[in-house]
């Protein structure tokens, strides 16, 4: 039994990323969905939650280590990443976000962008500078990196101290561009230090005098790409004030941090504060103070422990690799040694969530290539598949699949007309019949002795069926994709196996997000439901509307207000009533007829085809006292007799001609019929305004067809259900 998709999506949310890459190989649709950007951020917002699939990230000159925050106790790992790093070529990180790590070589100045649990990389592009006006060394610059909500874009800041250029890297465009210079306080001897830590949508740092003594907290706004300033509590901004010099800024539990020196106690210690509302000066509150031995080292606050109740601790730089756990609430400590780590290393440690997130971006916004690419043909969508990975990902996603969909309905500009022949589908393009009609290549043989027959169409999906045959078929003939679906278990003494009787219908169940077929065996009146979401068939309630043998259903199963529906008629064609199935609840129901079609002293003397016009159920009957004339009704609210309303009358030529509304023109303004006599099938256009028809032929098709046309949307729908099968059936 198939897993429901949201259930599948919440458990793949909640794997780590080595887990996730590793299942990206069970299935191309699961690969799709994993690398899908919704899941992308499911996955990434799941990781901040739950705060179990973090690392931290520690560097030293022959590469970079990680320690899972989760257990710091088992030894470090060597980080495997495609960047060499070498004592001459050391790199740096320079700023962590969703986990992606900006980088730097010492010394040099190349930046990456680095994941690495996907160990996908990208080198970034140069910054054109004005060479005359500073010194081009980049291990003097401020670096910030993060993450801009309103334009869903990461973001690279640098800032030329020299200079005082701003520079502002878009991981969209892959490219820098200058914004406004850096210019609070001219005087100098100032430096900014906090490595641009992420808060509020911001990347902030500290101004020092030459002292180290705190002026304020500089930000810039990702968003309006502009610097602001972020007030300091009063306690260290006082010239008067017993804070000697800065030591750290950081992010606890996603609140800005600031630790400092305080040296009016007996012994000097470490102050702690954070700002509860980013922004608001008010909302500084000192965490915790801590007195930390050796006195000389400048102490880092890391991260909150899982539960919240401790804080990691770094002196840096030290005379040893010790961290050390802060308990808030017992204000107690611990230090320890996380094993296999050198006993010196000159790295600040970085925290670093586990993502699927990619450092190699679309130049165009994701929501304007989804725009465009819902607009295109199934053809041209699966030659798009080919062009990356990230465009496959997003063709495939079930949310871009409906999308796609909806796009079709809405323009209705990729329909095709299949006219279903022995030698077998003819297709003909809704919006240019005076084109000649095309061969229909797909996947399923078809004979003269064993023809195939089209029994139900929804959504681009086509339901088949073989002649004197039980088998049944779903078939997308945009994407040649097509299932054989499996038996029914009949009561075989109930009724005659071979050929059986039926008949069919196809819908999409909304509620579950599923297709069905149903199947009604006329003879014991047995109805079944195919799900093909669980791609098995069931029993449900029997076919049980007008008991006398003489009854029989006509009309294919019209699938209109998420039920199928079928006309009963007499055994003289004579409509009763429509009897509907509601794919919801699986049961039928009795959807009434216009008076006038069922009224015994009614002119009409036979029912003549039930079809959808606009999404809305349409009937047609023979008028014989009107001079024969066919009248087209419109049930305009499902369900509601009153709505019923005549949409035309009309009188085919020759009079005895067999006639079938099959759609509205893309305006609106007519109506596509097919006129069938016994010598000759030809089409008519309707106008409705002006009431005249216009008949023609579609160029290639031959005069004499027995089949009745489907209309068939294009579409990327899979007629093998759940994404998430890991084999496709057929």
């Amino acid at each position: 039994m198939s897993i429901p998709l949201d259930v599948i999506t919440e458990i793949l949310s909640l794997l780590p990323v080595k887990s996730l890459l590793r299942f990206r190989c069970v299935s191309k649709q699961l690969c799709a969905s994993i690398d899908s950007p919704e899941f992308v951020k499911l996955h990434l917002s799941r990781s901040k939650e739950t705060y179990s699939k973090s690392s931290l990230i520690l560097e030293l000159c022959s590469g970079f280590f990680s320690a899972n925050l989760d257990s710091l106790d088992i030894a470090v790992q060597l980080l495997d990443h495609p960047l060499d790093g070498y004592p001459e070529k050391t790199v740096e990180v320079i700023g962590c976000c969703n986990g992606l790590l900006a980088l730097k070589r010492y010394w040099r100045n190349e930046v990456y962008l680095l994941n690495p649990s996907t160990k996908k990389h990208r080198l970034l592009p140069d910054i054109v500078i004005d060479s005359e006006s500073h010194n081009n060394n980049s291990n003097i610059d401020p670096f910030g990196f993060g993450y801009d909500a309103s334009t869903d874009d990461y973001k690279l800041v640098r800032i030329i101290m020299s200079s005082k250029q701003v520079f502002v890297y878009s991981l969209k465009t892959n490219s820098w561009k200058r914004v406004q210079d850096f210019s609070y306080h001219d005087s100098f001897p100032i430096s900014l230090q906090g490595g641009g830590a992420l808060v509020g949508g911001a990347l902030n740092w500290v101004k020092l005098k030459w002292d180290c003594h705190p002026l304020l907290i500089t930000a810039f706004d990702l968003k309006n790409e502009n610097c602001f300033v972020v007030p300091l509590p009063d306690d260290m901004t006082n010239e008067k004030s017993s804070f000697t010099y800065f030591s750290n800024l950081s992010v606890l539990g996603g609140c800005l941090s600031l630790t400092c020196v305080n040296r009016t106690n007996i012994n000097d210690c470490y102050d702690v504060w954070v700002m509860k509302e980013y922004g608001i000066k008010e909302s500084w509150t000192k965490l915790f103070s801590f007195s930390w031995s050796p006195k000389e080292s400048n102490l880092k606050t890391i991260a909150y422990s899982k539960c919240g109740n401790k804080v990691l601790l770094r002196p840096a730089p030290a005379k040893n690799s010790h961290f050390c756990w802060y308990n808030l609430k017992e204000q107690t400590s611990h230090e320890f040694q996380i094993p296999g780590l050198p006993l010196h290393f000159w790295s600040k440690p970085t925290v670093c969530l586990e993502s699927l997130v990619s450092p190699h971006e679309m130049l165009i916004p994701l929501d304007v290539i989804t725009e465009i690419l819902s607009l295109l043909p199934v053809k041209s969508l699966l030659r798009f598949r080919c062009v990356s990975k990230q465009i496959c990902a997003l063709i495939d996603s079930p949310e871009f699949i409906k999308l796609h969909l909806s796009r079709s309905k809405e323009t209705y500009s990729k329909s095709s007309l299949i006219l279903e022949f022995y030698s077998g589908f003819f297709s003909a393009n809704m919006d240019s019949l005076d084109i000649a009609v095309q061969l229909l290549d797909h996947p399923l043989d078809s004979y003269p002795k064993n023809p195939i027959k089209v029994i139900g169409s929804c959504n681009g999906l086509l339901a088949l069926q073989r002649h004197w045959r039980n088998e049944v078929y779903l078939l997308n003939p945009s994407t040649k994709k097509h299932q054989l679906l499996p038996n029914i278990v009949f009561d075989s003494e109930s009724h005659y196996n071979i050929p059986v009787i039926s008949q069919f219908g196809l819908g999409y169940d909304a509620s579950t997000d599923d297709y069905k077929m149903v199947r009604i065996i006329m003879s014991t009146k047995q109805v079944f439901v195919y799900s093909l979401e669980t791609n098995s068939w069931k029993r449900v309630q029997d076919f049980s509307h007008h008991s006398s043998s003489t009854i029989r259903l006509r009309g294919g199963g019209a699938f209109v207000g998420g039920a199928l529906n079928w006309v009963e008629v007499k055994s003289d064609c004579r409509p009763l009533l429509i009897t509907a199935f509601d794919l919801k609840h699986e049961n039928f129901f009795a959807v009434p007829l216009p008076d006038e079609v069922t009224n015994e002293e009614s002119p009409f003397t036979y029912f003549n085809n039930l079809s959808v016009l606009g999404g809305c159920l349409s009937v047609t009957c023979r008028n014989m006292r009107n001079k024969g004339y066919y009248d087209t009704w419109v049930m305009k609210e499902y369900g509601i007799k009153e709505s019923w309303t005549k949409l035309f009358s009309f009188s085919p030529s020759p009079k005895e001609a067999y006639l079938k509304a099959i759609a509205y023109s893309e305006c609106g303004n007519k109506v596509l019929l097919r006129l069938e006599t016994p010598d000759v099938y030809h089409f008519c256009w309707y106008d409705l305004k002006e009431q005249t028809s216009h008949e023609f032929q579609i160029p290639g098709l031959p005069q004499h067809f027995w089949s009745e046309p489907t209309v068939c949307f294009e579409s990327l729908v899979s007629p093998h259900g759940n994404i998430y099968q890991t084999e496709e059936r057929g």
